[in-house]
């Protein structure tokens, strides 16, 4: 056999076993994509938003049904469902129906996800001051929405001496959100909300229609999403899923070493911080304009008793920092984590380091703000009779 044949079969022979190894990786990638990567990157994932908007929906807001569409926020709780009482709040054993010493807005740590009423922080505080803490929180808000549903309750006669706006450090990613599919891929694709934007001066963003009942109302409703949604363009950047998997492998490879956004991404980022700032220069002078003293709680997040744990500050610190300096007296910032002891931190979750505030760590949140609370405090006690206007 001459020198060329044998090197023609040594080459057809080289040939055969690399398209075998391909073919075995990608069958490999492909088990590994369709059984278990794509679970577990799912918030890493591209949204495919026609298929989104297809399979939206329309006859709910909420994930449970405890929410409708609202024009002016996005989304409010219905009125409607057993958990809501005739003020739009969440129930709880402590709430009388009578005036509030306390009012609490934000998100599902606010409103209380994965517990009952009665586990809730606002419930906990009722039982620590002996009075009524109402509970506004509404699953899935940004403190943007949370502070303009405020502003609306206040306008329909809300009083209170002291109003809490709080948050989960994650939730910074939200001021630079509008549809929140492209945040959170695998959420509810009905959940639509305004934004402040600053161009020049800030202003509110609101591209929301009268109704949403339909893919065209929904398309409508996402007309600034990709002009002024920051996690519009980290949805364009996601690696698909599909054939060939070796491919798709590499590319989630690169997205994940050099394309990522994650929340903790924001509190180095301007216009993040400059937003949620914002947010809380508007919640205080909403209290100078009604006469309450705006409290404003930070709950860490897993990621934050993680990055404890290792011996390095929460990612929000220096915010937090920032924020006290800014406003003083005008505004009491509490960091739950200086409440929190660290050798507590596995249990302040539902799970270790995972899920929603559990019962031990709303009674956390509770402790942090009634060590805070401005109960004496003589600038509540000269509230005005009435409300002014913001």
């Amino acid at each position: 056999m001459t020198e060329a044949r044998l090197t023609v079969r040594r080459l057809a022979g080289l040939s055969s076993c690399v398209v075998l190894l391909v073919g075995l990786l990608e069958a490999i990638s492909a088990v590994f994509w369709v059984g278990y990567g794509k679970t577990r990157l799912q918030y890493h994932l591209r949204t495919d938003l026609s298929s989104a908007i297809a399979a939206a929906n329309f006859d709910r807001t909420g994930e449970n049904s405890q929410s409708i569409y609202d024009r002016e926020l996005g989304w409010v709780p219905d009125p409607r469902h057993s958990e809501v009482n005739r003020f739009g709040a969440r129930r709880h054993g402590r709430d009388t129906g009578g005036d509030p010493e306390g009012v609490a807005f934000g998100d599902s740590f606010v409103y209380g996800d994965e517990v009952s009423a009665d586990q809730t922080f606002p419930f906990y505080l009722s039982e620590k001051l002996d009075a009524t803490v109402r509970n506004f929180g509404v699953s899935g808000f940004g403190p943007d929405q949370a502070v303009l549903r405020l502003e609306r309750e206040l306008a329909n006669g809300l009083d209170a001496p002291v109003v809490v706006l709080g948050m989960p450090s994650e939730n910074i990613a939200r001021v630079v959100n509008v549809f929140f599919r492209n945040y959170v891929p695998t959420v509810n694709p009905i959940y639509v909300k305004p934004l402040f934007v600053n161009a020049g001066q800030w202003q509110l963003l609101n591209s929301l229609p009268d109704a949403l009942r339909s893919p065209a109302d929904l398309k409508m409703a996402l007309s600034a999403a990709a002009l002024f949604d920051q996690w519009h363009e980290q949805n364009t950047a996601r690696p698909v899923i599909k054939f060939p998997y070796l491919v798709a492998t590499a590319q989630v490879a690169h997205f994940l070493t050099w394309d990522v956004l994650v929340w903790q991404d924001l509190y180095r980022q301007q216009r993040a911080v400059a937003t949620l700032e914002y947010v809380l220069d508007r919640f205080t002078s909403l209290a100078e304009n009604y006469g309450f003293h705006p409290v404003y709680v930070v709950i860490p997040m897993p990621e934050d008793l993680i990055k404890r744990q290792r011996g390095h500050r929460s990612h929000y610190a220096g915010f937090v920092a920032q924020m006290r300096e800014r406003f003083g007296t005008r505004l009491t910032v509490v960091d739950v984590m200086e409440t929190l002891l660290p050798q507590d931190d596995a249990r302040f979750h539902t799970s270790a380091f995972s899920g929603h505030a559990s019962p031990f760590g709303n009674a956390v949140v509770a402790e942090a703000l009634y060590r805070q609370w401005p109960r004496h405090d003589p600038s509540v006690a000269q509230r005005s009779a009435g409300p002014r206007t913001p």
